[in-house]
């Protein structure tokens, strides 16, 4: 016991020494030079250097004018990651953090304060500063109407802001702004948020902004014919989420066929052709349920809640099915094989499946032959499940 004790102590003095050495733990003598503490001086008309998007490696920001803020959205493409595009705009508004200190945090931030006085364009700018004072006098002083798709980004995100005080002015600045900006400007702008908002949970708690982004989709047609043709030439991975976010609104209805024909993604053609087919529209709450399979075991699952409309669209279904059986794409010609089987006693259809019969006999797909396979004995006298 005892040699474990004096053990322990030994290493307690080893640490001990360690972290007199370290040169943040040493106090400064007059025979040591030393690094002064002062943060660098502010130079109003000094530009910063190299401050582009593609810059990733300056690590260390001196005090930067107006002008080269704001700067920076001329540098933003219309098709650039806006995500991306936030870092950058972030790290140009950050202080240095090899200077820190609580003396030179209030500095910058006052120092901020007064280039947003100075300049109220600087609001498009600061609604991504990490003070939450700042952040909400530039949503206070925003002008409308937004002349940047980069900007109402930024007013769709502070929706979302983890202070409630500046997701409340900011629901304020959204309805003041919404209606004067130019359809296109939102249209780039909620390309890139609708997808975001699905994992969004701070605006369910007080403020029911739930429908905010949603509606504003789809209240303009143009704005929404804009976001339809985004998603029949988009081929992301996040098509899918897009599809299901603009399926809340009826005024979606009419686009289908066109999206269930000549979308790029075979997951949207499907999407499109299910709804059809089904006569309804689906989509994800983003909430989940517990389903319990045996509670005395602890046994459960989370199921996912899904919501559903009826659709407002009359269609013939049989010309988009019959061109969904011969999709390109053996993940359509699969759904729309499950479809048709699922209502082959249809009068409507029972031409369609004697057609569909002949013209998949050949096809490559294994998946797409086994469909086939149980359609035809289903055909037969007498077929029971």
């Amino acid at each position: 016991m005892a040699h474990r004790l004096a053990k322990f102590v030994r290493k307690l003095v080893q640490i001990f020494r360690l972290k007199l050495k370290h040169p943040r733990n040493r106090a400064p003598t007059p025979n040591r030079a030393h690094k002064s503490e002062q943060p660098p001086p502010f130079v109003a008309d000094e530009p910063r250097a190299e401050m582009r998007l593609d810059d990733q490696t300056s690590t260390k920001y001196h005090f930067a004018s107006s002008s080269t803020l704001l700067a920076i959205l001329d540098d933003v493409e219309s098709s650039y990651d806006f995500q991306k595009t936030q870092k950058v705009v972030k790290a140009a508004l950050r202080y240095d953090p090899s200077w820190w200190s609580e003396s030179f945090n209030t500095q910058w931030v006052k120092q901020h304060e007064r280039q947003l006085n100075a300049c109220q364009a600087l609001s498009q700018i600061f609604l991504f500063h990490d003070d939450g004072f700042l952040r909400q006098m530039a949503l206070e002083r925003l002008a409308s109407p937004l002349n940047h798709p980069f900007v109402a980004y930024g007013l769709g995100l502070r929706l979302n802001d983890w202070v409630p005080e500046i997701r409340r002015v900011a629901k304020i600045t959204f309805d003041r702004c919404y209606a004067s900006t130019p359809p296109e400007i939102w249209e780039e702008a909620l390309w890139h948020l609708l997808p975001r908002s699905t994992e969004w949970r701070r605006w369910f708690m007080q403020q029911k902004h739930e429908e905010v982004l949603y509606s504003a989709a789809a209240n303009r047609q143009e704005q929404l014919q804009g976001l339809v043709s985004r998603l029949a030439a988009s081929r992301s991975s996040g098509s899918t989420t897009m599809f299901r976010l603009l399926a809340r609104s009826p005024n979606f209805d009419r686009f289908l066929p066109d999206l269930a024909l000549g979308a790029c993604q075979p997951h949207v053609r499907t999407l499109a052709l299910v709804s059809i087919m089904e006569r309804e529209a689906r989509w994800s709450t983003g909430k989940f349920e517990r389903v319990w399979h045996d509670k005395v075991f602890g046994r459960y699952q989370d199921k996912e809640i899904w919501r559903t409309r009826p659709l407002t669209l009359d269609v013939d279904i049989v010309p988009i099915l019959t061109a969904s059986l011969h999709d390109r794409s053996s993940l359509v010609r699969r759904r729309a094989l499950d479809l048709l089987t699922r209502r082959r006693d249809e009068d409507e259809l029972k031409p369609l499946v004697q057609k569909t019969l002949v013209d998949l006999a050949n096809d490559p797909n294994p998946a797409v032959q086994g469909r086939l396979d149980f359609l035809r004995r289903s055909q037969q006298p007498g077929f029971k499940i």
